[in-house]
C-alpha cells in the first residue's frame, strides 16, 4: 500500500509520557491588555446571532509569578457576549461596544475593523469538564 507524503501520520509524539500530564494553570483572575485577532459572526443553537471575538493577551502581560511555559505563544480567549440583533438593545450593545474597543459605529458596522484594535479583557475563571479554565469575563477600553 502506498502513502501519500501530504497525508499527516496517525501517530502523534509527544515530548513527555501524557499519561502524568496534568491541567495547566489558568490564566490569573485580573485585567489584561489585549488586541482583536479575529472577528465571526455566528449563529447560537438557538438562532441568535452573535459577534466571537478573539481576544490575544501576550505573554510579555502575564503576571510576574505566571508559568509562561503554560502557554508560551501568549493566550487568546474568545468573548462571544456580542449580540448582532436589530433590535433597539441589540443596536444599543454593538454601538458601546464599539466606542469600547474604537471602532466605527454606524449603520453599517464591519466586523473587519475591529481586526488588531486594542482592549483590554477582564478574565474569570469557569469550571468546565471538572477543571478551571480563563474566560473572557469583559472587554474594556485600552
Amino acid at each position: 500500500m502506498q502513502t501519500n507524503n501530504d497525508e499527516q501520520s496517525s501517530i502523534i509524539e509527544y515530548s513527555e509520557d501524557i499519561s502524568n500530564a496534568e491541567a495547566p494553570l489558568p490564566l490569573p483572575v485580573r485585567t489584561y491588555p489585549a488586541v482583536i485577532r479575529k472577528v465571526e459572526a455566528l449563529t447560537s443553537q438557538k438562532g441568535s446571532r452573535y459577534a466571537a471575538v478573539s481576544l490575544y493577551i501576550s505573554v510579555d502581560d502575564y503576571p510576574a509569578d505566571y508559568p509562561t511555559e503554560n502557554a508560551p505563544d501568549g493566550t487568546t480567549l474568545v468573548f462571544r457576549r456580542i449580540a448582532l440583533d436589530d433590535t433597539a438593545a441589540g443596536r444599543y450593545r454593538m454601538r458601546k461596544f464599539c466606542e469600547t474597543i474604537g471602532a466605527p459605529a454606524t449603520k453599517r458596522v464591519d466586523l473587519n475593523d475591529w481586526l488588531n484594535l486594542s482592549c483590554q479583557v477582564a478574565v474569570k475563571h469557569e469550571e468546565f469538564e471538572g477543571e478551571k479554565r480563563a474566560v473572557a469575563e469583559k472587554v474594556l477600553v485600552a
